[in-house]
C-alpha cells in the first residue's frame, strides 16, 4: 500500500483542493446516524491520509469519537495541525494491525485506498484486520473504483490545473500505463509548482492501482466475516451501475 511521504503529502491538499469532501462527509454522518443511532460511538479512519474526512466528521458529529490512522508520518504531522481545537479526534502513525485500541463501532477508508491493495490475499487479509477491529454489528464504510466501469473507459492521459492563487499555480500531468491482464493501473505523474515571481518546482510519482472487480470486493469481504454487503453510487444510497466509475460499499 502507498506510504505518501515528502512533497506528496507536502502538496497533496492543494491537488484535491477541488475534492468535494463536504458531501462525502456528510453521507458518512448519515450512515452514522443510521447504523450507530445511541451508541457510545467510536469511529475509525483507516488510511485517513491528512484527515480531511474525520476532521469534518468529528465537527458534524460531536458525540462520537473518531481515531485517524495512517502509515504515513508526513501526511499523518499534517493531520495532527488541523486537529489540535477538535477534542473529539486523534491521528495516530501507526499500522491497522498494530492499533491497540478496543473495539470500534464504525470503520471508514476513503479515496481508493482499496484500489491501493495489490494483491487478493492482501485484500482479504486488510478487511479481516477491519472486521476484527469492529464491535458485533458495526459498519465499514468505503470507496473505490468500479472494476468494470474502469476497463469500459479507461483512465487517460491529463494534464490539469489543480491549484491556483495569486502566488502559485499548481498544475499536474498523469500518464496511466493500464495492464488489463493484470488488472492494474500506474498512475506517472508529474506535479509542476509555478510562483507569481519565476519560482519553478516539481516532482514525480507513480501510484500503482488494481481494477478490483466488484464481484472480487464482495467475495473478499464475506471471506473476512462481512455479511451484508451493499454497494452505491457515490454519494447517496441509489444502487451502484456498471457505468459508476466509482462506487461505495457499506458492510456489516
Amino acid at each position: 500500500m502507498k506510504n505518501y511521504a515528502s512533497d506528496a503529502a507536502k502538496y497533496y491538499d492543494l491537488i484535491h483542493s477541488k475534492k468535494d469532501y463536504e458531501s462525502e462527509a456528510s453521507f458518512l454522518s448519515s450512515v452514522f446516524l443510521n447504523e450507530t443511532s445511541g451508541l457510545q460511538t467510536k469511529i475509525l479512519d483507516v488510511g485517513c491520509g491528512t484527515g480531511n474526512h474525520s476532521v469534518l466528521l468529528a465537527q458534524q458529529n460531536p458525540d462520537k469519537t473518531f481515531f485517524g490512522i495512517d502509515i504515513s508520518g508526513d501526511m499523518i504531522d499534517i493531520a495532527k495541525s488541523k486537529s489540535k481545537d477538535i477534542s473529539n479526534l486523534s491521528f495516530h502513525n501507526i499500522d491497522l494491525s498494530k492499533f491497540g485500541q478496543d473495539k470500534f463501532n464504525a470503520a471508514i477508508c476513503m479515496f481508493y485506498v482499496i484500489n491501493h491493495i495489490l494483491s487478493l490475499e492482501g485484500l482479504i487479509s486488510f478487511f479481516s484486520a477491519v472486521k476484527d477491529k469492529l464491535a458485533p454489528d458495526s459498519v465499514f464504510v468505503f470507496d473505490c473504483w468500479n472494476g468494470i466501469a474502469a476497463i469500459q473507459d479507461p483512465p487517460v492521459a491529463n494534464t490539469r490545473t489543480r491549484y491556483q492563487d495569486s502566488k502559485m499555480v499548481l498544475r499536474t500531468e498523469c500518464y496511466p500505463e493500464i495492464d488489463f491482464f493484470d488488472s492494474s493501473v500506474v498512475m506517472k505523474n508529474k506535479i509542476e509548482i509555478r510562483g507569481s515571481s519565476g519560482e519553478y518546482y516539481s516532482y514525480r510519482e507513480e501510484l500503482q492501482h488494481v481494477i478490483w472487480s466488484p464481484k472480487a470486493i464482495k467475495d473478499s469481504l464475506i471471506m473476512s466475516g462481512f455479511s451484508q454487503v451493499d454497494s452505491f453510487k457515490p454519494y447517496g444510497f441509489k444502487k451502484c451501475t456498471t457505468d459508476d466509475f466509482k462506487m461505495v460499499f457499506v458492510c456489516k
